[in-house]
């Protein structure tokens, strides 16, 4: 899922980042707004977080897809031949 769909999933869900975050928050030992900013860096493609991609998508439904400047360089190499 890109950007729009997965803030799209959660507005249909009744759902804001901030109460992802929130519930981020109590599962996992990090800071509320802490929470919130690796959320948005998620979300935007610019970080990758393995342990909350499968929390989302267990708890949410949410996919989040690994971006092509973050995967390891042997497989950005395969999808570049």
């Amino acid at each position: 899922m890109n950007e729009k769909q997965i803030k799209r999933k959660l507005e249909d869900d009744g759902l804001k980042i901030v109460d992802v975050a929130a519930a981020m928050h109590k599962t996992f030992p990090i800071t509320r707004s802490s929470a919130e900013v690796m959320l948005r860096q998620l979300i935007a493609g610019q970080r990758w977080y393995p342990i909350y991609v499968d929390w989302l998508a267990a708890n949410y439904g949410v996919i989040v897809d690994r971006p092509i400047g973050l995967k390891p360089v042997r497989e950005r190499m395969r999808l570049a031949a």
